[in-house]
């Protein structure tokens, strides 16, 4: 979660949706599906505090595409099989 609540502060801080993505912070597909839950909730408002983790966890989890406990950098291996980790 607090990977994502990063990228919600370089998003507000008007940083190019490309820079993060390229960073390696998260994709191209999340980042645009956290930009838009940011929006409907008022988080890219720099008038509004950054949200709390709980309170990011709370919206993010209701949506499909944005899970908040997995982390962009084991993405990948969760598609491994099994036994590619076995001896």
């Amino acid at each position: 979660m607090h990977q994502l609540k990063e990228v919600l502060a370089r998003l507000r801080a008007g940083e190019p949706e490309r820079a993060i993505a390229r960073s390696g912070a998260v994709g191209r597909d999340k980042l645009a599906s956290l930009r838009t839950v940011a929006d409907q909730n008022g988080w890219l408002d720099l008038r509004n505090p950054l949200p709390s983790e709980a309170e990011m966890a709370a919206v993010l989890g209701q949506h499909k595409c944005i899970d908040p406990a997995e982390s962009a950098h084991l993405t990948p291996l969760k598609h491994m099989p099994e036994r590619a980790f076995s001896s």
